[in-house]
């Protein structure tokens, strides 16, 4: 089980926007939001996107699968019954910059009022 941490992060103060693996543009940080990290070869990260949903949370899948197997992304969500915004990050840039310890693989984002904030699982 990965360690719950908290850590502060710059990072969140300017929003970062990317694309989503249809090509619509995402806005990341700055608001709070769940970004799960996951590959296709390890979905175990995805057990609890159904949970965050219910509670309200904005879910943003980020896939750290290779180029070549963005087109199944979608299909493989769904066969398990996930719809969600999903990005692809094979060079693992938001999980860089969005996730506060190596290994993290579900980063809350949010601000508190002494900035930004970042908790992860």
């Amino acid at each position: 089980m990965v360690a719950l941490a908290l850590a502060l992060s710059a990072a969140l103060a300017a929003d970062v926007e990317v694309r989503d693996i249809t090509g619509r543009p995402v806005e990341i940080g700055g608001h709070a939001q769940v970004l799960v990290y996951w590959t296709m070869r390890d979905p175990s990260a995805l057990a609890r996107v159904a949970e965050l949903e219910a509670r309200g949370a904005e879910v943003i899948l980020v896939s750290l699968d290779a180029a070549p197997e963005h087109a199944m992304l979608q299909p493989f969500l769904r066969a398990r019954g996930i719809d969600g915004i999903v990005v692809a990050d094979p060079a693992g840039q938001l999980r860089g910059q969005f996730a506060p310890a190596p290994g993290d693989t579900v980063a809350m984002l949010g601000n508190a009022a002494d900035g930004p904030v970042i908790a992860a699982r």
